[in-house]
């Protein structure tokens, strides 16, 4: 499931062919001068379980973390005519991959030449599995900026564990970070917290980075009363696009503080709060709150839950029939074909609320109480 993100296409290498006879020089002198001659992708793969050379250049090598694929392969991306950088990861024997990641300022990149790392054995049908790729830490950063980049993860399990009074994240984005963009496309990120420090699925807190989330499951985030647990917090931000995204069992839901938050298609409930802040807009959004414009109002809460999502005590959130609440009555292609599909692939048509699109045999493809829920 590879999202095109107008107006970028995935990008292979491109072969120039010669009609008629040229010299050695001529041919040198069209590479050098012919930069989409030059561009290319570059493929390597993470398995925590590999036992090859190490080199990343197929799965039996791979790299056994995605830290060290990324350290080892940074480069300047947009150099020589430019190159797309894409790291597939799994875990062939359900090992968990434990090493923090954080992008190296040796990374050049823009919005045409960029990284993108895809989880391969991501769950079929979008429920949490330890038996597949997850990018784990404990009191810790699963993934973080220090310089400024332009990146996809697409069907990644993230899992931030916090415990004693350390703080824990899955995503953080710190200050200082110049202008560049993020896209977060069809993720899980999964919360396992008795810290009483912070403990956030998002944390974005640059007012020059613009981050897309979109087609994402965001729970967990939770240690009974403790206010400092975020499924996502919108501390400073340029622009947060939050699409088609399922926001379930967190202290706070999303929170904005600062900056432009703009949320759509998107399921938001059994938070103490969940929606907290000023938002830019929030329109055909799912909540126990009513909150924005267009929205579906679960007063009744767990009643209303149980009716509009499969099984969501066992973190099956996919709707669960055309009777959900959910079931379109979401605004068709909020993100201006920023992606047409669904967690797992099945392709939007009636564009339904929340992170899966209901799926039966005619389609062909692919502020209140809150109650804790343990899904581990």
């Amino acid at each position: 499931m590879y999202n095109m993100k107008n107006p970028k296409t995935k990008k292979t290498g491109v072969k120039c062919e010669l009609h008629q006879p040229v010299t050695m020089v001529l041919v040198l002198l069209l590479f050098w001068f012919c930069p989409i001659c030059n561009a290319g992708t570059i493929e390597r793969y993470v398995d925590p379980d590999a036992v090859g050379g190490g080199t990343g250049i197929d799965l039996a090598n791979a790299y056994t973390s995605l830290q060290t694929c990324l350290d080892t392969e940074a480069r300047d991306l947009t150099n020589n005519g430019g190159d797309t950088f894409i790291a597939y990861v799994c875990s062939t024997g359900g090992t968990d991959d434990t090493t923090p990641v954080v992008i190296s300022s040796s990374w050049g990149t823009n919005e045409a030449y960029d990284i993108t790392v895809i989880q391969t054995d991501f769950p079929t049908n979008g429920i949490w599995d330890d038996s597949k790729y997850i990018l784990s830490t404990t009191n810790n950063v699963c993934i973080s900026l220090n310089k400024e980049v332009y990146m996809t993860v697409e069907n990644m399990q993230i899992l931030v564990n916090g415990s004693g009074s350390s703080y824990a994240m899955g995503v953080y984005v710190p200050s200082g970070i110049s202008t560049c963009k993020l896209y977060f496309d069809s993720c899980i990120v999964k919360g396992n917290s008795t810290t009483t420090q912070d403990c956030y699925g998002f944390r974005l807190n640059d007012s020059s980075v613009t981050t897309y989330i979109y087609n994402c499951l965001i729970y967990g985030f939770v240690n009974e009363n403790d206010p400092q647990h975020y499924g996502i917090w919108a501390d400073s931000v340029a622009t947060v696009y939050i699409y088609n995204s399922t926001i379930f069992n967190n202290y706070l839901g999303i929170n904005q503080d600062s900056g432009s938050v703009v949320v759509k298609n998107t399921v938001s409930c059994n938070n103490y709060d969940d929606f907290e802040g000023s938002f830019t807009t929030i329109d055909y959004c799912a909540s126990d709150d009513g909150d924005g414009t267009n929205g579906v109002d679960w007063d009744a809460e767990a009643t209303d839950w149980a009716a509009a999502f499969t099984d969501y005590s066992s973190g099956d959130f996919s709707v669960k029939d055309t009777d959900s609440d959910l079931y379109d009555a979401g605004t068709s292609d909020p993100g201006s074909g920023l992606y047409s599909d669904d967690i797992i692939g099945t392709t939007r048509t009636t564009w339904d609320v929340g992170a899966f699109e209901f799926k039966n045999a005619a389609k062909s493809r692919k502020k209140g109480r809150i109650a804790i829920i343990n899904f581990n």
